[in-house]
């Protein structure tokens, strides 16, 4: 879901305190969902109050970690973020960053995805995974007994078995033998969408079916789920 940042930011407003935005994983994504015709509430910078946004680019820029983004709505915000110290026998030293000295590769390799893939690219990728997204969602919701958690603002949810926890666990397992590997939580199986999986949902959803089916009953164990077994 996506927090309710116009409120967050009035309040922030109110304090006379800065309000910073962490969209490292719909920030990527958001601009676009919006315009391919997704609900997207007031996220970005058209909110009044906030101050700074955090994006990372490994997750929806579709680029591996090492680089981020970070943006000011001012430049008297950004100048605020450079370290200088002159108090040692090294000279002057200035970082941009509280990590100090960066590698280049992976800043080249984002700057290199980024320009590659340009916002024809990243607006293909994104009906791409609104394609997804809505297959997957209505596979798991047409299987009789599993609950998706709320209503998906962008393209994670969370789903779960209606018969509780241990049968959610066991319903993970047969999935991983068939190397789907759901992320588990606490209230069930948790999914983030990519454009790859527009390919492969309709695997998914029958492999999902036949793993609620069997709950693990071909296995020859028990249901676990957090690492416990009944």
């Amino acid at each position: 879901m996506i927090d309710p940042i116009a409120d967050l930011a009035e309040m922030a407003a109110a304090a006379g305190t800065l309000c910073h935005v962490d969209a490292c994983l719909g920030g990527w994504l958001l601009p676009f969902w919006e315009e391919i015709g997704e609900p997207v509430p007031a996220w970005n910078f058209a909110v009044e109050g906030v101050t700074s946004i955090s994006a990372d680019i490994h997750k929806y820029g579709y680029c591996f970690k090492g680089a981020s983004t970070v943006i000011y709505r001012d430049v008297a915000l950004k100048r605020r973020q450079h370290f200088m110290f002159d108090g040692w026998p090294g000279g002057l030293y200035g970082s941009a960053t509280t990590a100090g000295t960066r590698p280049a590769a992976p800043i080249a390799a984002a700057w290199a995805t980024i320009q590659h893939l340009g916002r024809d690219g990243y607006l293909a990728k994104a009906e791409m995974v609104r394609d997804a997204t809505r297959l997957f969602l209505d596979g798991v919701r047409s299987i009789d007994g599993l609950e998706v958690t709320g209503d998906p603002d962008m393209s994670l949810f969370e789903f779960s078995s209606s018969d509780g926890a241990d049968a959610t666990g066991a319903i993970g397992d047969v999935m991983d033998d068939r190397g789907w590997h759901l992320d588990r939580q606490q209230g069930g199986l948790h999914l983030m969408i990519s454009p790859g999986h527009l390919a492969v949902a309709d695997a998914f959803v029958a492999d999902l079916a036949e793993a609620v089916a069997t709950r693990g009953v071909n296995r020859g164990v028990e249901a676990t789920y957090g690492g416990v077994a009944d």
